[in-house]
């Protein structure tokens, strides 16, 4: 569906002018938006989900974890679809009015793409280069977003998201390298002609939910505080949004491409994109494009189902 279909559809949880905003700029940031009841499943799930991390002696398929982890003290970075760890998270993302949201945006018909939680760690999380999230796994159209819920108080020290507003609607930028190598972010001159001076740090308080279109330029800088910043990560995309690459082995899950909301789509809707492949994530460690680039490193891959895509 394109924006304009999408807006002749009743909203569920936002008001028009959100979703206009949301099609002209490229994000939404809604201030505390997650209720208190909700917010606190969610934190108490992110405790279980460090408590189940403690147990494992290092990174594995489910768990990243920094230098120095151990039992007494985990040091988790990312844990990967954590709608399988904990149900907490699936009900949030596929019973909540979370993906009421999505279906404002999206359209009607919605399905699930991934969740995890993405960890800055005090003084040492890294700045995240910038780049779009298109790229990594396209779709037969562009109606696919990320929805970010901050789990803590996200100040601008922490390192929280950046985006350049109306980014969405100019190029999809090559994010390979001047060598042809795989980068998984724009290169420097791209840099300095679409985002310098032009981003804006999304700050919030627990509750806040920022959410982006896929062609969105984002990155963040490094978090300079005491304080770990837990965000939950999860994607949406419409029913008709097909990927045409494989789905990361690291990412599957028996939920992936779930429809949540609506139906599934009875055809594709392709729309005409120029978008480099990314290399084939059946055969290469994938990277969720969020990642700082040094954590990507022997993640252990989880066997696939024959004929996924």
């Amino acid at each position: 569906m394109t924006p304009d279909d999408i807006l002749s559809q009743t909203s569920r949880v936002l008001s028009d002018e959100q979703r206009r905003n949301f099609f002209r700029d490229g994000f939404l940031t809604l201030s505390g938006w997650v209720d208190r009841t909700m917010c606190g499943r969610l934190q108490a799930a992110l405790g279980d989900i460090i408590e189940l991390c403690r147990e494992r002696p290092g990174t594995d398929e489910d768990f990243t974890v920094a230098p120095g982890h151990s039992r007494s003290t985990p040091r988790l970075v990312t844990a990967r679809r954590v709608h399988d760890l904990h149900p907490a998270f699936w009900d949030y993302a596929a019973r909540s009015r979370l993906a009421d949201l999505a279906s404002d945006l999206v359209g009607p018909n919605v399905k699930f793409r991934e969740a995890y939680l993405n960890f800055k760690r005090a003084s040492e999380g890294e700045a995240v280069s910038w780049h779009q999230d298109f790229p990594f796994f396209p779709l037969t159209n562009r109606a696919m977003i990320t929805v970010l819920t901050y789990l803590e108080d996200v100040t601008p020290e922490m390192g929280p998201i950046e985006v350049v507003p109306g980014s969405h609607r100019g190029a999809i930028y090559d994010h390979y390298d001047g060598e042809g190598r795989w980068s998984g972010r724009l290169t420097d001159e791209d840099y300095e002609r679409a985002v310098e001076n032009r981003a804006r740090p999304q700050a919030g308080p627990a509750g806040t939910v920022v959410v982006f279109d896929s062609c969105m330029l984002h990155g963040s800088a490094p978090n300079t505080t005491p304080r770990d910043r837990p965000v939950l990560v999860i994607g949406y995309a419409a029913a008709d949004a097909f990927p045409y690459t494989a789905t990361p082995p690291s990412m599957y899950s028996k939920r992936t491409w779930q429809i949540v909301r609506g139906r599934p789509a009875p055809a594709a809707h392709f729309e005409t994109v120029h978008c480099r492949v990314p290399p084939d994530w059946s055969l290469n460690a994938y990277i969720p494009p969020d990642w700082p680039e040094g954590t990507n490193a022997d993640i252990p891959s989880v066997a696939k189902p024959a004929g996924m895509m």
